[in-house]
C-alpha cells in the first residue's frame, strides 16, 4: 500500500512538473521573438522565407500543444518536435550559429515512450546563453544514444561557456526555469537516483579557457529497443 501511495504521488508530480515545463516553453519571451521575426521578414519583403517560419513556428506549438494532452508521449514525436525548435531557431539567428542532431534510426520506434519535454530547455540554454553572445558563428552539435532501458542525450556547444557568460550579464543571466523543472522531473524518474541522470560539464581549452558546455542527460524509456 504504501508503495502504491509513493507511486501515486510521484505520478502527480511528475504531471505537474510536465505542465510547468509546457508553460515554461511557450513563454512570452520566445513567443515575442518569434512573431517579431516574422513581422521583420514581411517589412523586409522576405515573403517566402516568412511564411516558412510561420509554418515551423505553428508546428513547433502545436507539438507542445499535444503534449499536454497525455503524460507520456513516444520518442519519435519528442524528436520531431526538438528538429522543429532547431530549424526554428536557426532561421530566426540566421548565421549565428550551426547545428547538428545526430539521431538512431532505431530511436523513432513507435513504441518507444518517455516523458515530454525534456530536451528542448537544455538546447535553448545552449543557443541564447552560450552561442549568441558569440562574435563570430558558434557550433551545436546534438547526439542520441539507443540504450536497453534508457537513451543518452548529449549536447554539446563551443560557446562562451557558463563562467563567461554570468560575467557579462550578472544581473540577468540566471538558470532557465525549464531546466530546474527538468532536472526535479528526471530525479522522480530516477528510482534509483541515478548520479549520472544529468551531467553538466564546463569545456576548457588546454591553457585552461572557456570553450563551450557539455549536457548528458540519461533518460527512461518504456518499450523496444
Amino acid at each position: 500500500m504504501l508503495k502504491l501511495k509513493k507511486e501515486a504521488y510521484i505520478s502527480e508530480q511528475l504531471l505537474g512538473l510536465e505542465k510547468q515545463a509546457l508553460r515554461a516553453q511557450m513563454n512570452p519571451h520566445f513567443v515575442f521573438n518569434a512573431l517579431n521575426s516574422i513581422q521583420h521578414l514581411i517589412t523586409e519583403g522576405e515573403e517566402k522565407k516568412s511564411i516558412l517560419y510561420l509554418n515551423k513556428f505553428s508546428k513547433l506549438l502545436r507539438g507542445i500543444l499535444d503534449n499536454s494532452q497525455s503524460t507520456r508521449h513516444t520518442l519519435s514525436h519528442e524528436l520531431e518536435i526538438l528538429d522543429n525548435y532547431l530549424e526554428l531557431e536557426f532561421l530566426r539567428l540566421g548565421e549565428q550559429f550551426t547545428y547538428e542532431l545526430n539521431i538512431p534510426e532505431s530511436l523513432f520506434d513507435e513504441r518507444i515512450e518517455m516523458q515530454g519535454l525534456l530536451f528542448q530547455p537544455f538546447i535553448e540554454n545552449a543557443i541564447h546563453h552560450g552561442l549568441a553572445p558569440k562574435s563570430s558563428g558558434g557550433n551545436l552539435k546534438v547526439d542520441f544514444e539507443n540504450h536497453e532501458h534508457y537513451i543518452r542525450c548529449i549536447i554539446e556547444d563551443d560557446g562562451i561557456g557558463r563562467v563567461k557568460a554570468r560575467e557579462i550579464a550578472s544581473k540577468r543571466y540566471h538558470k532557465s526555469r525549464g531546466i530546474g523543472i527538468v532536472e526535479k522531473r528526471i530525479k522522480l524518474m530516477s528510482k534509483s537516483h541515478d548520479p549520472d541522470a544529468i551531467k553538466i560539464i564546463d569545456l576548457y581549452t588546454e591553457t585552461g579557457e572557456s570553450k563551450g558546455t557539455r549536457v548528458e542527460l540519461k533518460i527512461p524509456i518504456n518499450g523496444t529497443k
